[in-house]
């Protein structure tokens, strides 16, 4: 029975997947396909046949199943079932081509040091130390799993600037915090365990190992060719005249004052259109200048001041930025997505770049654009034309960008509640990733269900409408307490008042629920459901409940689930909500929501 024969067989005796086994066994989905296609084999007694065996171990768990699958590959009685499939799938019927074998590595206490000289060793190195396929580090950094493969080998290099680097310290870093860090390791990196524990710190080690090997290549700008928009075919005298008007419509500025007073007239000028207009940027790592309180405050006026106006933005990211960067964005910008007039995405292949750069165009109007070498960022240079030439270049560069690039969220209207609250319990309820929700209110889902009742009783008249509410605070509870079972929660609101308590002005969570109308707490109900809170968490180990001044939005709710979703819900009209379809941002909203919470 050849290879891609008994892999069906085993998929069939397991009553699984292909994409099930793919997870399980921390491989690719393509790659298990291309297995049971006959398109590609793996090496005899390679990895990729351990992990399929390993994988297809941790699914068996139907005695009856497993009972049969153990006669069909002829497992003797005391073997175990994993090695029993390594035996079988590894069995000279299965025509797999025998493995080219690399010289045994040398333990790592006595390694030479030539043999950790560059990063690709060193890549290699972290995963083999803690079993990390290329495929869940892929995920991770929202790189192709080949890409993993090649920077393994040494056939593509990473430069020590290049984002993916960084990304990988992340990874890492998150690994060791959850892992523990091996002492072999621990003694190379020269971190001890405690100070493996703290995420950032681990990531500048790792960051700092790697910079001993290795050095950085500069790429192709953003902004490259920016200034080839010129007409290649205009006569001598027409080139004169167009390289006169070029100069009263460009202007030319330095610093960050220059930036500042050219981003004040470009959305200025489009605050004076009387037109809508479609407004395109392209944005790369420029957080220096972002966080400046002058600006961030200055910008996100006229940004609401531009969308008021019916105007439509949209937006191309380079998500392979720091962190910090980040979380400044996210602030920033999530007000923005959820008003359903940005259309925001993200560079699938990002570029990489050692500069800081922007590009903004405000078709057939005006244009803006900066560039600065990383770390010397008082040299920018700022651009600003009047040219709609100038302004039909950047949009054309846009273009270019956008077959790269894939959305970067998914948009629910109020005719798609049902779906939201249907997406959301199903994230919820998976197994593994921890739950952070930061409200802007009390949770019904918290609230006991005599309390619940009573409530409902004294603010909702209908009868009809009662009931439907009552069955919806079922439905939520349930998935509230299986989640419970399942993962960590927490919870984190704002403080009440203690005047809007007494006087009864404490409102519950309504929005995009079945009674469309404000409800509030009296001071006793609203009490009872802070006792009910705290009994839960003396009961449940794995709940917390945190109460913060100082949460950056007022009237948006974000539910994070650890790396694999996130959901930001606007609760004012018109009610609007997105989940970010990019795993990276997800990883990057649980830490920014992890600064909320304050440690143990």
């Amino acid at each position: 029975m050849l290879f891609h024969e008994k892999l069906s067989l085993l998929k069939e005796a397991l009553g699984t997947t292909s994409s099930a086994l793919a997870r399980s066994s921390g491989l690719d989905a393509s790659c298990i396909c291309r297995y049971l296609g006959a398109k590609t084999q793996p090496p005899r007694y390679g990895k990729a046949v351990a992990s399929i065996a390993a994988g297809a171990a941790k699914l068996a768990v139907d005695d009856k199943r497993v009972r049969e699958l153990r006669k069909k590959i002829g497992a003797y009685k005391e073997e175990i079932l994993q090695e029993a499939l390594v035996r079988w799938l590894n069995a000279a019927d299965s025509s797999l081509k025998e493995r080219k074998h690399p010289e045994p590595r040398k333990p790592l206490r006595g390694m030479k040091k030539k043999l950790i000289a560059d990063t690709a060793q060193r890549l290699d190195l972290l995963m083999e130390t803690f079993k990390t396929s290329n495929a869940a580090l892929a995920r991770y950094v929202n790189v192709d799993g080949s890409s993993i493969s090649r920077y393994r080998r040494g056939r593509r290099g990473v430069g020590l600037e290049d984002p993916v680097l960084r990304d990988i310290c992340r990874y890492f870093a998150f690994v060791c915090r959850s892992q523990g860090i091996p002492k072999e390791l621990s003694a190379e990196i020269n971190v001890s365990p405690d100070e493996a524990a703290n995420e950032e710190y681990m990531t500048a080690k790792l960051f700092a190992w790697f910079r001993e090997a290795g050095s950085a290549e500069h790429t192709r700008h953003l902004l490259q060719g920016i200034d080839a928009a010129e007409a290649q075919d205009l006569s001598f005298r027409a080139k004169i005249e167009k390289t006169e008007s070029t100069r009263l419509t460009e202007e030319i500025s330095y610093g960050a004052d220059g930036v500042y007073s050219f981003f004040l007239k470009f959305t200025k000028m489009i605050l004076a259109s009387k037109e809508p207009l479609s407004i395109h940027i392209c944005a790369s790592d420029f957080s220096w200048f972002a966080c400046a309180p002058r600006f961030r405050d200055d910008w996100r006026t006229l940004m609401q001041d531009i969308l008021s106006r019916g105007h439509r933005i949209k937006i191309i990211h380079n998500l392979s930025l720091d962190a910090d960067e980040m979380f400044s964005a996210a602030e920033s910008w999530i007000p923005l997505y959820i008003s359903g007039q940005v259309e925001p995405y993200y560079l699938t292949c990002p570029n990489r770049s050692l500069f800081c750069e922007y590009a903004g165009a405000a078709e057939g109007l005006c244009s803006m654009r900066f560039s600065c070498f990383k770390g010397r960022e008082d040299e920018v240079t700022a651009f600003f034309s009047r040219s709609r030439d100038k302004a039909a270049f950047v949009k054309s560069q846009f273009d270019d960008l956008l077959t790269l690039a894939k959305p970067l969220v998914k948009i629910y209207k109020r005719e798609n509640a049902a779906e939201l609250r249907r997406d959301i319990e199903n994230n919820r309820a998976s197994a593994g990733g921890d739950i952070i929700k930061l409200m802007h209110r009390l949770s019904l889902e918290s609230m006991p269900e005599h309390l619940a009742k009573q409530i409902f009783e004294r603010t909702i008249a209908d009868k009809a409408a009662k009931d439907e509410m009552m069955k919806y605070y079922h439905a939520r509870r349930r998935a509230f307490l299986s989640s419970l079972s399942e993962v960590s929660v927490t919870e984190i609101y704002p403080e009440y008042s203690p005047e809007d308590i007494a006087e009864g002005r404490a409102a519950i969570y309504t929005p995009w629920l079945p009674c469309r109308r404000e409800l509030f707490y009296t001071p006793e109900e609203f009490a009872e459901h802070i006792k009910a809170i705290e009994r839960l968490t003396q009961e449940r180990a794995n709940y917390r409940c945190v109460m913060r001044p100082d949460l950056p939005f007022k009237n948006i709710d974000i539910v994070s689930k650890e790396g694999e979703a996130t959901y930001v819900v606007k609760n004012d009209e018109p009610l609007a909500a997105f989940s970010l379809l990019h795993s990276y941002m997800n990883y990057v909203i649980d830490r920014y929501l992890r600064r909320y919470i304050p440690s143990a």
